[in-house]
């Protein structure tokens, strides 16, 4: 248990977990309090239209502040949030209501921001997909658990301020254990494939979201969010496995997923059960929520600058936003509603293309390459498996420290496979073998 926590990767995924659970539970039971103050439609208007803009705006101001700052005070938004969300649903006057939700969401907006940040920097891009969606799975069904005591029914006022209180705690107790986050960012290559990039991710969002924004009508009709949204969890999961697999399988099956939208149009007004429709909804909802922050955490990392990490988050809520108003505005008309949204559609399909062949497809035959160098070497000198994996993070030039640390074994293990390295290799030092390692490469290649 000890060797697994001091993995960063696995406090990182508790944290996210954590952080997630807080802001979805504080979220949420804002949500139910307005509920009881305004019509279900006016709930929807200022939750998911207001609230998710105010959630896009803290993710940029979190951004702004970080790069200027480094992470200097942004710990004291966890404790914060369940400090917020006691005036937010303890009172019964709406404008204190609206009031301190949108800051509840503005700080649910910067939280969003300081893990994804947390997660470029501390997870190899291998497993950014199978990270991202199990830590948000994990939060869901802790979420559905902290539901059970009231029957599978909502969370009341006062035990969601308790439940916030402990989270809050634990996020920002093993939040102090992760290293500092980065301090100025470099300047982003690709410009125009990051507009690009920040368009689809809207645009995504918004033909979903006018396909189906999860009514709260459906709620106060009887349907239980919490067990619902374990269908969202199940499809992270699903597509954080399939796209750290391939990137371009993830891509794929979220084009797929494009045709939910107008399954959900043509199911409304039908007698379908809303379990269903939420079922369905929240498990495609779940293959887009890991492709666009996925997307943006490998454009982080190509271009070196990791505060793009948040940026398919914040993208991903405005066009939540405006494709719930959208839905809103056109929900009686069907047909309207599904044009606008076929022309939404094909205008996405027109940037996904550009994007995926600028993004991955050069990658392919890179990958393919660099594979087939690293396994053409290690049967050269016929490595074992464990031999493999020090020689992969010896050519990263990690320590003998941090290659103890991500495997989980000993230092003094580290330097026996390394000594075998350089006797295998017929080198003196690392930097030989590493230098070895590269004039193949380089041979390979040509």
């Amino acid at each position: 248990m000890k060797e697994l926590w001091r993995k960063k990767e696995i406090r990182c995924g508790i944290w996210i977990a954590l952080c997630f659970t807080l802001a979805s539970t504080a979220y949420l039971a804002w949500v139910y309090h307005l509920m009881t103050l305004v019509s279900s439609r006016v709930a929807d208007a200022i939750s998911m239209i207001g609230g998710y803009l105010f959630q896009a705006a803290g993710m940029a101001g979190a951004v702004y502040h970080m790069k200027r700052k480094g992470r200097q005070g942004v710990f004291a938004v966890m404790p914060a949030i369940p400090i917020v969300l006691i005036p937010a649903v303890f009172s019964r006057a709406l404008p204190a209501v609206l009031v301190f939700g949108m800051i509840l969401n503005l700080l649910c907006g910067v939280l969003s921001s300081i893990y994804l940040l947390a997660l470029a920097e501390t997870t190899d891009h291998s497993m950014y997909g199978r990270l991202f969606g199990c830590s948000y799975a994990a939060s869901v069904f802790l979420s559905w658990m902290i539901s059970l005591p009231g029957k599978g029914t909502m969370l009341t006022v006062v035990p969601s301020v308790m439940v916030t209180a402990l989270l809050a705690a634990a996020a920002t107790w093993i939040y102090r254990t992760l290293s500092e986050l980065p301090g100025k960012a470099e300047l982003p290559e690709k410009e125009e494939l990051h507009v690009s990039a920040i368009c689809i991710v809207i645009l995504l969002s918004l033909v979903k979201n006018m396909g189906f924004s999860f009514p709260s009508a459906d709620i106060t009709a009887g349907v239980n969010l919490e067990l619902s949204r374990l269908f969202y969890g199940l499809g992270m999961i699903f597509a954080g496995i399939l796209t750290d697999r391939d990137r371009r399988y993830g891509a794929v099956c979220t084009v797929t997923a494009m045709v939910i939208p107008f399954i959900m149009i043509s199911f409304a007004g039908e007698s379908v059960p809303g379990i269903i429709c939420w079922g369905i909804d929240y498990f495609f909802y779940g293959i887009f929520s890991v492709f666009r922050v996925v997307l943006f955490l490998d454009l982080a990392r190509k271009s070196k600058n990791l505060f793009l990490a948040p940026m398919g988050m914040l993208a991903g809520r405005v066009g939540d936003a405006l494709g719930t108003a959208l839905c809103m505005l056109m929900g009686d008309s069907r047909v309207l509603l599904i044009l606008v949204t076929a022309a939404f559609f094909m205008i996405t399909m027109v940037l996904f293309g550009r994007v995926y062949l600028s993004l991955y497809a050069p990658e392919v035959k890179r990958e393919r390459s660099e594979k087939e160098i690293f396994d053409t070497f290690s049967a050269q000198h016929d490595l074992s498996t464990r031999e493999r994996e020090v020689l992969r993070l010896v050519l990263e030039e990690q320590t003998n420290t941090l290659i103890a640390d991500t495997l989980c074994v000993s230092e003094s293990t580290v330097k026996f496979h390394v000594h075998n390295l350089l006797q295998k290799t017929g080198m003196k030092t690392r930097r030989e073998l590493v230098q070895k390692y590269q004039m193949m490469t380089y041979t390979l290649e040509k």
